[in-house]
């Protein structure tokens, strides 16, 4: 087994190195070192996760039929976003008002919304959509939520931000006293509010094992 995580090396160095080390399977975590291990590789089976959107991205033809050397995760997935905003209402029966943080640049975000949407109108619930695409935009959102008096906030920020700012985010929902559904468990574990989905890591072993089964 090899792991590197050495942050003086650039990942394409990182990339190159596990190809000539012939390791039988590379874990990566994010679209940033997927590319350069699919840049190295097109036989060595490669397994990533934290990918909001692996299509958008380019790793993958398609989720149900991937293709090439590529598998994994997707972690934001669009068709779970109106039943958050379903357990949202749950946990906050006076719920009116929700903040919907997304990012207008990733595909996926925008679906994840559509969905949304449709989940707030059959629950009599209104949406303040705020565009979150860098690091900047995030306290500018949460003024925001607060001008605009929501009474929570969905978490639907995709890319680099998500896998970047989370504890950010996270201390920000709790300062600013807003109860805060997230699309995954690390937002959680970084002090954040909700996450019904199960933590990414814990599934890795399925899509390793998922994997193996093709080659």
């Amino acid at each position: 087994m090899a792991i590197c995580r050495r942050k003086t090396r650039s990942p394409p160095s990182l990339a190159a190195e596990l190809v000539r080390l012939k390791v039988d399977v590379i874990v990566t975590s994010g679209p940033t070192p997927t590319r350069p291990a699919k840049g190295a590789t097109s036989t060595i089976p490669i397994v990533m996760t934290f990918d909001d959107d692996p299509v958008d991205n380019g790793f993958v033809a398609s989720l149900v039929r991937p293709g090439g050397n590529i598998t994994g995760l997707s972690t934001l997935s669009p068709e779970i976003s109106g039943k958050q905003l379903e357990l949202l209402k749950e946990i906050v029966p006076r719920l009116s008002r929700v903040a919907v943080f997304g990012t207008s640049t990733r595909r996926v975000s925008a679906q994840a919304f559509g969905e949304t949407e449709l989940a707030a109108r059959a629950l009599g619930v209104k949406l303040q959509y705020l565009d979150v695409v860098s690091p900047k935009d995030i306290e500018t959102a949460f003024r925001a939520a607060g001008k605009g008096r929501a009474d929570a906030v969905l978490m639907l920020v995709a890319g680099f931000v998500a896998n970047s700012q989370r504890k950010e985010i996270a201390e920000l929902a709790v300062k600013n006293r807003l109860p805060a559904i997230y699309t995954r468990a690390e937002y959680v574990e970084a002090g954040g509010g909700l996450c019904p989905t199960a933590r990414v890591l814990l599934t890795w072993t399925g899509a390793l094992l998922r994997m193996w089964t093709r080659f």
